[in-house]
This record gives C-alpha cells, sequence and structure tokens, in this order.
C-alpha cells in the first residue's frame, strides 16, 4: 500500500504555513508542484498497483484539491486566468488525480450568484437569493 500523506506531508505543511502567513501565491506554486510530480509518479505505476491504492489516491487529491482551492480562492484573477486554471485542473484530472473540487470552484468563484446572494445576508427557505424577504426562524 502506498502512503500519499508520508510524501506529501512535508510540502502540504509548508503550503499552510504559506497560506497563513497570506502568501497564497507561493502556497498555489508548492500545491501545483506536488500535483504534478505526484500525478507523475502515479501516472507510471501498474494498473494493479493503482487499484489497490485507489482510495489512498482519492483521500490525497481531495486533500490537494481542498488546500488548492483555498489558494486559489485567496488570490484575484481574472476570468481569463480561471479559465486557465480550469484547463490545467482538467488536464491535471485525465491520470489518476481527481481535483472536481477544484473545478467547480474556478466554475462558480466568489461570483456565483447564489453565493454572492448569501453573502450580502440574502438566504431564505428557499436557499440564497430565491426570494425578496428574509425568513424569520422562531421555535
Amino acid at each position: 500500500m502506498i502512503y500519499p500523506d508520508a510524501v506529501l506531508g512535508p510540502h502540504r505543511e509548508l503550503a499552510e504555513r504559506l497560506l497563513a502567513a497570506g502568501d497564497a501565491a507561493a502556497a498555489t506554486d508548492v500545491i501545483t508542484a506536488m500535483i504534478e510530480e505526484w500525478g507523475e509518479s502515479i501516472a507510471g505505476l501498474d494498473d494493479w498497483i493503482a487499484e489497490v491504492n485507489q482510495d489512498a489516491f482519492q483521500d490525497a487529491a481531495l486533500d490537494l484539491g481542498v488546500l488548492l482551492v483555498e489558494a486559489l480562492l485567496s488570490q484575484n484573477f481574472s476570468p481569463e486566468q480561471r479559465a486557465q486554471w480550469l484547463a490545467r485542473v482538467e488536464d491535471w484530472g485525465k491520470g489518476l488525480i481527481n481535483l472536481d473540487i477544484v473545478e467547480t470552484a474556478l466554475n462558480q468563484w466568489w461570483d456565483y450568484p447564489p453565493l454572492v446572494s448569501a453573502m450580502q445576508g440574502n438566504i431564505t427557505e428557499q436557499g440564497p437569493g430565491k426570494a425578496k424577504r428574509p425568513v424569520l426562524l422562531t421555535n
């Protein structure tokens, strides 16, 4: 069994420290390098090894994806830059690394209408931005 955390852990910790220090761009560089190197490493595995380790790979991809989402959403990207990132993430997804969470974040970003509505406090029983007046919750 392959343990991705043993290999990725120290680099993930570095990315987390960079994010905590407010350097999302540097954290993105570290996470990107992790994903690319890890992707190349697991792409060359025999099929049976990949199958046996599929759950570990999925867990590691989710952890990396969440970290990358935090780093990307901490930066101001234009729609064109987001599209470039989306293409890059989709390329990574052609291998054993599934980064659906990153694709979702890039597609919806901070300007996703239901999210914008919720951040403005427009949350009702129907969901964010679905009704004109707020619903008062009572016991």
